[in-house]
């Protein structure tokens, strides 16, 4: 099976999967397949635009933890500061 078969076969999927999980770099990827033309272009776009916006709607109502973790590191980085400031006074 030649790589031109396999992008055609399972590009999109692929395409859509990587959307919806943040990757830009598989849809400079689809592009580049498309602009050789083993892929839609009109089918890239509008699979990314779809998949990336409905990515982002799920971790938007998921309310994905790690900005949570940041929030928490940030929170316990103040208290140390203050606490070091306090010491030293």
């Amino acid at each position: 099976m030649s790589l031109a078969t396999l992008i055609a076969a399972h590009g999109y999927w692929i395409l859509a999967l990587g959307c919806l999980l943040e990757g830009e770099t598989v849809l400079v990827l689809a592009a580049i397949a498309a602009h050789r033309g083993y892929l839609n272009p009109a089918a890239v776009v509008t699979i990314a635009a779809a998949c990336a916006f409905a990515g982002n709607q799920f971790f938007f109502w998921l309310e994905w933890p790690l900005p949570a973790l940041g929030h928490r590191r940030l929170r316990r980085a103040r208290r140390r500061s203050r606490a070091v400031r306090e010491m030293g006074a």
